[in-house]
């Protein structure tokens, strides 16, 4: 027997009324695709081990409520990860993790996430940040370039601002700021810029770039009255008005494959104004804002639907908030 494998199959027990499972500081590399035989399991502790990988098969684990696979050397999840439905509970930090599968907004019940120390991932769904019963979220000490402009409406505490890639925070994060936070570090995306392919902005009077997130191809400034393409119009109203699981089959017979891809990915954030909230895609007004009388130096950004909401926000918040001219590189 390979003492590096997990095992409960080579004995002729049966174990499939198991609700717990609390193996973490061995040795184990792997956990074998017949786990999905548990199907009573609600809490798996594997931590502090030497996984490489989750079975494909865990997505059958329908009862599990507590996933830990932290300190492992994980580097990708099983997109069937998103059938976990009863899952509240899921912690990967500390491993190699590269990506995060966008079905893992699928997974309505999550109360907590911990990605904390995973130093290659970039970027996370924004789905993953919109969960709506999420409370805890913690990204802090990986390698994010960017954050969504949404989040879930429970949040009550987020860790994600000690990423050194991230050059500015979206607006509705700032309740989670810390008074204490210092600014961000002056980091240079353009070292990067044929690793990440993401838009780019220079701020001339900040002196420095900023990142927008995976999927924007297209910025205005408040100034600027230009109309969105219909590209967009059309992703916006076929997720506003007919995206949901009973259409999830008649809308890739029917609808483009691009499109379809923007859908399921879902919006990078929503109109900044709060009464608006049309959802965003590829195109938007953004505006670079810095608080005014803080000391902090931090720079905000938010992102409209149109020029009308963005020149109505500023009008609201023009107290508050220092607007910073930028161009796109």
């Amino acid at each position: 027997m390979n003492l590096n494998v997990l095992h409960w199959s080579y004995r002729d027990l049966k174990m499939t009324n198991l609700k717990f499972i609390h193996l973490t500081g061995n040795l184990i590399e792997e956990i074998p695709p017949d786990i999905s035989c548990l199907i009573n399991l609600e809490f798996l502790d594997v931590s502090k081990n030497r996984l490489r990988e989750l079975p494909s098969t865990i997505g059958a684990l329908c009862n599990l409520k507590c996933l830990n696979v932290s300190e492992n050397e994980i580097s990708t999840l099983p997109r069937q990860i998103g059938y976990l439905r009863n899952l509240e509970g899921l912690d990967v930090s500390k491993n190699l993790l590269t990506c995060v599968p966008n079905e893992l907004g699928n997974c309505l019940n999550l109360l907590e996430i911990n990605f904390r120390g995973n130093h290659l991932l970039t970027e996370i769904p924004p789905r993953v940040y919109a969960l709506c019963k999420l409370i805890y979220f913690d990204v802090n000490n990986c390698g994010l370039s960017y954050l969504p402009y949404v989040v879930g409406a429970r949040l009550v505490h987020v860790r994600a601002f000690d990423n050194q890639k991230l050059t500015h925070i979206p607006i509705v994060y700032e309740k989670f700021l810390q008074p204490w936070m210092e600014p961000l570090p002056i980091y240079c995306p353009l070292l990067n810029i044929q690793r990440d392919h993401l838009v780019k902005l220079f701020a001339p009077t900040e002196n420095r770039w900023f990142n927008l997130p995976r999927g924007v191809v297209e910025v205005h400034k408040r100034t600027h009255r230009v109309p969105f393409s219909l590209f967009e119009l059309c992703v916006r109203s076929i997720y506003t008005n007919f995206w949901g699981p009973i259409l999830d089959r008649l809308l890739v017979e029917l609808v483009p494959r691009i499109i379809l891809y923007y859908i399921k990915m879902g919006p990078i954030g929503h109109c900044g104004t709060g009464y608006c909230s049309n959802p965003i895609f590829k195109e938007c007004h953004f505006l670079l804002l810095k608080k005014l009388q803080n000391p902090s130096g931090v720079v905000f950004s938010t992102i409209f639907c149109s020029k009308d909401c963005a020149d109505f926000w500023m009008s609201k918040f023009r107290h508050m908030y220092h607007e910073i001219d930028w161009e796109v590189y």
